[in-house]
């Protein structure tokens, strides 16, 4: 296997000569702009706002035709946390959102995510809501980042092998789970291509969300929480219970607590009651699951399962995502008053709709993953025997 031959990625690292750069020094610095809500329209250029996931992509809009709208290709964001995306294709960007582009030097997709990386290790937990990151910053404080040389010079051939092998191996990896995991097979059944072609033909129907689901009292079982002690951001062994709170990405956790500190439920939904981000997001939280603060969990009164919550989850916040906000908290007794849309049969709600409906969209994925991984790995196999 080709990633065998390869040296320790760390002990790579290592090894290589490294230098200091400004980042002023290094990037051409541009921060996008304010558009009124009226103008965006939906569209297929992404549009980069301040979330930390999904890129940083918050939507698709047209927004080609907007005096206003700054646009920019192949180039890296860092929004006002500090947080930064590699942007491989065209995309129109937000206030306090910064954009950054290599002067006299383009960026390919290895170097562009080595680079970002970069930023990322060199930024993270030095801005935050309060104390944020303007593009003043970014052209004149002396921000640094270490990148590696070659007789003192970037060494961009460096970063594009690394980068290289670190996707092989991830790659690789992918492969052999899917391959003992039995994802391989992902050819819908006919119950599930009915469903893919009947979605928008079966009868929906309205129910009231507290007829469905029921919140949940998760509480700190002692009687005195201190946050130094009691929580972990990052999974240990002693920290392993996922803790909600008013976290936006994530799957909604940004803390772990200790299981025997904490009471949990399985199989429920995370709804962010707060937040000047979050607040009216919705996760899917099929293990055990805490509550810390500025969220709480619904358990549902069917029988679930983790297709029919995933169904659940993503009708339910279409549903909230956009009559709740920071000023305007999403709490149980509010939404428990929502009506979402379900599909029904014969006047109930057809579960077994849902269900196939799941699994027929995860089997496409899946089918897209397996050909991606299979053609990547075909691809370094030429290289490597070249």
């Amino acid at each position: 296997m080709l990633g065998k031959n390869f040296a320790p990625l760390a002990e790579k690292l290592n090894n290589v000569e490294w230098g200091e750069f400004l980042l002023k020094d290094l990037f051409e610095i541009s921060t996008g702009s304010l558009i009124s809500s009226q103008k965006l329209k939906s569209g297929n250029c992404p549009r980069i706002s301040v979330k930390n996931f999904d890129n940083g992509v918050y939507g698709m809009f047209d927004t080609k035709n907007i005096s206003e709208a700054r646009h920019h290709k192949n180039f890296i964001t860092v929004n006002f946390f500090g947080n930064a995306f590699y942007h491989p294709y065209e995309a129109s960007i937000e206030m306090k959102v910064h954009a950054l582009k290599l002067k006299n030097k383009e960026f390919t997709s290895a170097t562009g995510l080595f680079i970002t990386s970069v930023i990322n290790y060199s930024l993270k937990n030095k801005f935050s809501y309060g104390d944020q990151l303007s593009s003043s910053d970014l052209k004149n404080l002396n921000i640094k980042i270490k990148l590696p040389t070659k007789n003192g010079e970037i060494d961009f051939e460096f970063m594009e092998k690394f980068i290289t092998e670190i996707e092989f191996e991830k790659i690789s990896v992918l492969d052999a789970y899917l391959t003992a995991a039995g994802l391989k097979d992902f050819i819908l059944t006919d119950e599930e291509k009915f469903a893919l072609e009947n979605l928008n033909s079966c009868i929906w129907q309205k129910f009231l969300l507290k007829d469905l689901f029921e919140k949940l009292n998760l509480k700190f079982k002692r009687k005195n929480f201190d946050k130094r002690y009691d929580v972990s951001q990052e999974p240990t062994e002693e920290f392993s219970l996922p803790l909600v709170n008013a976290k936006d990405g994530n799957n909604g956790i940004m803390f772990y607590g200790r299981e025997k500190d904490w009471e949990f439920a399985e199989m429920t939904i995370d709804i962010v009651s707060n937040g000047a981000v979050a607040t009216g997001n919705v996760y899917l939280q099929p293990q055990k699951t805490g509550v810390m603060w500025d969220a709480y969990l619904i358990k549902p009164k069917f029988t679930p399962s983790v297709e029919l919550l995933n169904f659940f989850a993503t009708i339910i916040y279409k549903t909230i995502k956009p009559k709740y906000a920071y000023e305007f908290k999403a709490t149980w007794n509010r939404v428990s008053e929502e009506k979402i849309y379900l599909p029904t049969k014969d006047g109930e709600i057809d579960y077994e709709f849902m269900e196939k409906f799941i699994t027929a969209v995860q089997k496409i994925i899946i089918a897209d993953v397996v050909k991606y991984s299979e053609e990547k790995i075909s691809a370094y196999r030429q290289a490597a025997n070249k």
